[in-house]
């Protein structure tokens, strides 16, 4: 009998540079098993919006039920996206009502201004506010702080992805997502805590247990969209074997 406590649910991005290969990677990753799915647009070198939402539609008829991530993931932040800040702004603005988007990842350091120039406001249910911090080491009161001011704008998601430096670090991050509690009285908010690299990897497979929503995992090795992502495979034979971690 499935142990219904290790299992989590998985969210595989789809890192295609081409329209051929991101539908090809859909149909695997709806193969797998995938829960959700998310389109690293930055990935895809598209020349205006009206494309992204042409295959938006597209990609509802493929996905059916299934929710979708769109991102736009910047160099800064581990991406391969190089667009100015006007720019960003036009993107969000111009994906987050399309009916196939289920939540639209926007970047923390980017949220003012998207906030001042779009009608983001008027969407907060499908927001994911991000931070990706590649800076080897946590800092346990700055991810407070962070998922503190983040809680303050109610976003859907608030997720935090940082890089511990050794496994004591990898075990002090579990701790904190442990302590958190997600939704709560004061905030209808989930967390995504997530551990990048060799030592956020047991956060990475067991996150689920203390509330992260959902884990990423790749189709394969060389299809990770960070480090320290579990192909799909790997986390599911985890899970089913019900180890500990």
């Amino acid at each position: 009998m499935e142990n219904h406590e290790l299992v989590g649910k998985i969210c595989v991005p789809l890192i295609a540079s081409d329209e051929s290969a991101l539908f090809s990677m859909i149909d695997e990753a709806i193969m797998s098993g995938a829960d959700i799915l998310e389109w690293r647009v930055d990935y895809y070198p598209f020349q205006a919006l009206e494309e992204i939402d042409r295959l938006l539609t597209l990609i509802q008829m493929k996905i059916g039920t299934v929710p979708l991530i769109v991102t736009y993931r910047s160099v800064a932040e581990g991406g391969k996206g190089t667009a100015c800040l006007d720019d960003y702004c036009y993107f969000c603005d111009g994906v987050v009502s399309h009916p196939t988007v289920t939540y639209l990842d926007v970047e923390w350091t980017k949220w003012k201004t998207v906030a001042k120039y779009s009608s983001i406001y008027n969407h907060l249910g499908k927001i994911i506010l991000s931070k990706h911090d590649w800076t080897l080491g946590i800092e346990e009161r700055q991810i407070q702080k962070m998922i503190q001011a983040m809680q303050r704008v109610q976003p859907a998601i608030m997720k935090v992805a940082v890089t511990p430096k050794d496994v004591n670090e990898g075990e002090e991050l579990e701790r904190m997502r442990k302590a958190y509690v997600f939704p709560n009285e004061t905030s209808s908010s989930a967390l995504l805590l997530i551990g990048m690299g060799e030592w956020g990897r047991n956060l990475r497979i067991s996150g689920h247990r203390w509330g992260n929503p959902w884990t990423f995992a790749s189709l394969s090795n060389h299809e990770a969209s960070a480090p320290g992502q579990l192909t799909v495979r790997e986390l599911q034979e985890l899970w089913r074997k019900g180890e500990d971690f």
